[in-house]
C-alpha cells in the first residue's frame, strides 16, 4: 500500500514537471516584399509575397492570418493554410483589396492550434510611390529594353519604372500581375508562356492591362498561344528600310532610315496607331477593359536606334497608351486612390433595398405610442371616473400601432439574409468573365457562413481608414469582421455580425468562365453613320436596354428576347460628345442602369478604338458561380458587355476616322480625353488618317447636342481653317464635305492634316466646346 502512494506520488510529480516545462515554440521565421520595390501602386491591388522558413526537422501544420480595417470599428481578415516540409522555405503570395488610406497590416502565423508563432505589422507605403506607370518586361534579352525605364510620358507628367520578369518568378508569383500597367513581351519564346501563366496574361488584358508584343524576325514564336485565335491572316517575316524622318507626328524629325526585321500580322479589330512609309509599325486591339498592342518589329532591335533618339519611345508609349488612359494614370498618381468604397457601395445598392425596416421611424413610433399611453395613465389616475376613455384611448392606440408596425415590417427582411449585388459578365464568343460587387447584410447578431468556389477570386472591399491594428483589436469580440479563408477545395466566408443589418461590402471574381452559355453573335457595319448588320441573342436570358456603344456616338436598340435576332439596318446612329460617359449612360437608361452603364465607361473605355461595345442587361439573380447560394434573398442587376468587330467599308471604299487616333495638338487649350477645347485662343490639331491609301473625301461630322444636354455642354460653332503645305497659311474651310482635289493642298505625305478652331461665342470661352469629328472615305487598293 504504502508502495503504490509513494509510486503514484512519483507519477504525479512526474506529470506536474512535464507539463510546468515550457514547450519550445516552433522555429518558423518569414520576410516579406509587397507592391513594386516594396511601395504600393495607386489604382491597384496590393501583392504580397511572404517566404516562410520552417528551421524545425519536423513538419509544420498551421495558418497565415492578415489582418486591416475594411470600415471603421470593423475589421477584415484573411486565412491561408500553410504546410511546410521539415526545414522548408515556402514562397506564398496573396492579393488583396486596399483603400488608398490604408497603411497598416497585421501578419501573424498560427499553428495548428490557433496559437501564435511569430508576427510583423506591415507598414505600407502608399503615398511616396512616383513611378505612374509599372511596365514588366518578359524578354530573353531584358537589358536591351533598359530604355522603358524612367521614361517620361505626356509633358513630364508621368514616368515609367520597369521590373525584368522571368518565367520561374512569375509562376511563383502570378500576383504580380496586380502591380503591373503594362507587360512587354519582346525578343521571348512564348511557346514558354502555356498554360495557366498564358491565361493570367490573357485576364490581365481584361483587367484592364495593357499587353505589348515585339515580333521582329520572330514571326510566330514571338505570338502567345492565346491570342492566334485573334488573327485574321497568315505570319509572315520580311526586312524593308523604314524612315522615321517622315513620321510628321513628332515635333522633331528623326532624319534616320533604319531597316528593321518585320513581322506581317494583323489581330481582328485592330486600329493602326503607327505608319511609316507604309509600313504598318503598331496596332492596338480592345480586349475587354485593356489593350493588346502588337508591334510588327522587335524592342530590341531598335535599342541602339532609341539610344540616340529618346523621344521615340516617349512618342510609342503615348500613342500605345492613349491620351485619355495616360490621364487616367494622372488622376490616380494625384490622389492615390486605389478604392472608393463610397462610390462602389453606391453602385450595389442601386438596386432596390428599400424594403430594409425603417428602424429609427419604428422607434419613434413606438416614442409616440408610449407618450400617448402615458397620458392615458394620467388621466386614469387623476380622473378615474372617466375610465372608459383610458380604456378607448390604450385601444385605439394600441390598434393604430399594430397596424403601423405591420405596414413598415410587411415584404421586409426583418428576417433572411440578404444580398444586393452588381455582376458584370465581359464577353467573348468562347468565355465569360464573371465579377460581382455585393453587399450582404443580416438582420441580426450573429455568426453567417457562405462558400466560394476555389477558382473564385474574393476581396473584402476596403475603404479608407488610417488605422494601426492591435491585438486588442483582432480579440475584441464586440466589434464586426469578416473573414475569408482559403482551404484547398473552398473560400470560406464567415461574417461575425455584432449589429443588425451590418453591411459586408465584398468582391468576386471568376475569371474565363462560360458555364451559363452566355453568347451573343453579331455582323455590324457602319458607314456614313448609317449602321447595318445584325444582332443575335444566344443566350435563354432575355436582354433590355441592349445598345452599341462607340467612342464618338450610340445606337440604341432596346430589348431583345432569347434565341431572338434583330437587324440593325432601321436604326438610327446619335451623335454623342466624345467620352461624355454621363451624356451617354443618361441616353442609354433610366436609373438605376444608367448609373451602371457610367461606372462601366468610366472604367473600361478609356480611350478612342475603332471598334464598338455591345451592352445590354439580364434578368439573373444566379451567383451561385460566385458564391454559394444559400441565401434566400437575392436583388441584383446583370450587366453584359461584349466587344463587337465594326466594318466599314462599301464596294470600292473604306471608311476611316480620324479620332481613331489620337490627335496631336501643336497650340491652344485642347483635351484630347473628351476632344474639346477652352479658353479664348484658337487651338490647331493635326489629325491622322490611313497613310498606304488614297483618301477620295473628307467630311466634317458636327457634334449635334441632345436636347436635354446640360448647360455646360457646348459644341463648337465656330471657324474651321486647314493648313496649306503650299502657301504655309491656314485656310477658312466653308463646306462639311471636302473632294479628292480640293484635298491636295492640306494632306501631309502622311496623310494627316493640320486644323485650326475658331469659336465665335465670346461667353462661352471658359466652357468645355465639343469639337467636330472627321471622316474620310478612303478607296481600296487595286489588285
Amino acid at each position: 500500500m504504502k508502495k503504490n502512494i509513494i509510486k503514484n506520488l512519483i507519477v504525479l510529480i512526474f506529470i506536474i514537471v512535464l507539463f510546468t516545462i515550457p514547450t519550445k515554440a516552433a522555429d518558423i521565421r518569414f520576410d516579406l516584399t509587397y507592391g513594386v520595390d516594396n511601395q504600393a501602386k495607386a489604382g491597384k491591388k496590393l501583392p504580397i509575397e511572404l517566404i516562410i522558413e520552417n528551421r524545425e526537422k519536423s513538419p509544420f501544420l498551421g495558418y497565415i492570418e492578415v489582418y486591416m480595417y475594411d470600415k471603421e470599428y470593423s475589421l477584415a481578415q484573411y486565412e491561408y493554410e500553410l504546410e511546410m516540409m521539415a526545414d522548408s522555405i515556402v514562397y506564398k503570395n496573396i492579393s488583396l483589396s486596399i483603400g488608398s488610406n490604408i497603411n497598416n497590416l497585421l501578419i501573424q502565423i498560427l499553428n495548428d492550434k490557433k496559437e501564435l508563432i511569430t508576427e510583423e505589422q506591415l507598414n505600407i507605403d502608399v503615398q511616396s510611390l512616383d513611378t505612374d506607370i509599372i511596365i514588366g518586361i518578359l524578354s530573353d534579352t531584358p537589358w536591351k529594353l533598359d530604355y522603358f525605364d524612367k521614361v517620361n510620358i505626356s509633358n513630364n507628367s508621368i514616368k515609367t519604372k520597369v521590373i525584368n520578369l522571368d518565367k520561374r518568378k512569375l509562376q511563383r508569383n502570378l500576383s504580380i500581375f496586380d502591380s503591373l500597367d503594362i507587360l512587354l513581351i519582346s525578343d521571348y519564346d512564348c511557346s514558354n508562356l502555356a498554360g495557366e501563366l498564358e491565361r493570367n496574361i490573357f485576364n490581365f488584358i481584361h483587367g484592364g492591362g495593357i499587353v505589348i508584343l515585339g515580333t521582329g524576325s520572330d514571326g510566330m514564336e514571338a505570338i502567345p498561344n492565346i491570342f492566334e485565335t485573334y488573327l485574321t491572316s497568315p505570319v509572315n517575316t520580311y526586312t524593308k528600310k523604314v524612315n522615321f524622318a517622315i513620321n510628321s507626328s513628332l515635333l522633331v524629325p528623326y532624319g534616320d532610315e533604319i531597316e528593321l526585321n518585320l513581322t506581317n500580322y494583323d489581330f481582328d479589330g485592330n486600329t493602326i496607331i503607327e505608319e511609316i512609309d507604309g509600313v504598318q509599325l503598331l496596332r492596338n486591339k480592345s480586349i475587354g477593359a485593356g489593350i493588346l498592342s502588337n508591334a510588327t518589329f522587335s524592342f530590341g532591335d531598335i535599342a541602339n536606334y532609341v539610344d540616340s533618339h529618346p523621344e521615340i519611345i516617349n512618342d510609342f508609349l503615348s500613342k500605345i497608351i492613349g491620351q485619355t488612359r495616360l490621364y487616367s494614370y494622372q488622376l490616380s498618381a494625384g490622389t492615390r486612390s486605389n478604392n472608393d468604397l463610397e462610390t462602389i457601395s453606391e453602385l450595389i445598392n442601386i438596386v432596390e433595398s428599400s424594403l430594409l425596416p425603417n428602424m429609427s421611424m419604428v422607434m419613434i413610433i413606438c416614442g409616440i405610442y408610449l407618450f400617448i399611453n402615458l397620458i392615458a395613465i394620467i388621466i386614469f389616475y387623476t380622473h378615474k371616473y372617466r375610465r372608459h376613455y383610458y380604456i378607448m384611448t390604450m385601444i385605439f392606440t394600441s390598434f393604430i400601432f399594430v397596424i403601423i408596425i405591420i405596414i413598415f415590417f410587411s415584404n421586409s427582411r426583418k428576417q433572411n439574409n440578404f444580398v444586393t449585388f452588381v455582376k458584370t459578365i465581359e464577353l467573348t464568343d468562347t468565355s465569360a468573365e464573371e465579377k460581382i460587387m455585393f453587399n450582404i447584410r443580416t438582420p441580426e447578431e450573429g455568426e453567417y457562413k457562405y462558400t466560394t468556389d476555389i477558382g473564385t477570386d474574393i476581396n473584402v472591399l476596403i475603404g479608407n481608414i488610417n488605422k494601426n491594428i492591435s491585438k486588442e483589436d483582432i480579440n475584441n469580440t464586440s466589434i464586426n469582421k469578416t473573414v475569408i479563408s482559403n482551404t484547398n477545395e473552398k473560400n470560406n466566408v464567415i461574417i461575425h455580425s455584432k449589429e443588425p443589418f451590418f453591411s459586408s461590402f465584398m468582391s468576386a471574381t471568376k475569371k474565363s468562365v462560360n458555364e451559363q452559355n452566355y453568347n451573343i453573335e453579331s455582323s455590324i457595319d457602319i458607314y456614313n453613320n448609317v449602321p447595318s448588320g445584325y444582332i443575335k441573342n444566344n443566350m435563354n436570358y432575355d436582354i433590355t436596354d441592349l445598345s452599341l456603344v462607340f467612342f464618338n456616338g450610340i445606337i440604341k436598340i432596346g430589348d431583345l428576347k432569347a434565341g431572338e435576332s434583330i437587324n440593325i439596318d432601321n436604326f438610327t446612329f446619335i451623335d454623342m460628345p466624345i467620352m461624355n460617359n454621363y451624356q451617354m449612360s443618361e441616353a442609354l437608361g433610366d436609373y438605376p442602369n444608367n448609373k451602371i452603364i457610367k461606372h462601366y465607361l468610366d472604367t473600361h473605355i478609356t480611350g478612342f478604338y475603332s471598334n464598338a461595345k455591345i451592352m445590354g442587361f439580364i434578368q439573373d439573380n444566379d451567383i451561385s458561380t460566385l458564391i454559394d447560394n444559400d441565401l434566400e434573398d437575392i436583388e441584383g442587376i446583370t450587366f453584359l458587355s461584349k466587344d463587337a468587330n465594326v466594318s466599314r467599308e462599301s464596294k470600292n471604299y473604306y471608311e476611316s476616322l480620324s479620332l481613331a487616333k489620337e490627335a496631336r495638338k501643336i497650340n491652344g487649350n485642347y483635351n484630347i480625353v473628351d476632344n474639346t477645347i477652352s479658353g479664348d485662343t484658337p487651338v490647331e490639331n493635326e489629325y491622322y488618317f490611313n497613310s498606304n491609301r488614297t483618301i477620295e473625301k473628307l467630311f466634317i461630322d458636327n457634334i449635334e447636342m441632345p436636347k436635354d444636354a446640360l448647360d455646360y455642354t457646348v459644341p463648337f460653332d465656330g471657324k474651321i481653317y486647314f493648313y496649306n503645305r503650299n502657301t504655309l497659311n491656314y485656310d477658312l474651310i466653308g463646306t462639311n464635305e471636302i473632294k479628292k482635289e480640293q484635298l491636295n493642298d492640306y494632306l501631309s505625305p502622311a496623310n494627316s492634316i493640320r486644323v485650326r478652331f475658331e469659336q465665335y461665342s465670346k461667353d462661352m470661352f471658359y466652357r468645355p466646346i465639343y469639337l467636330p469629328t472627321f471622316r474620310v472615305l478612303e478607296k481600296k487598293d487595286e489588285a
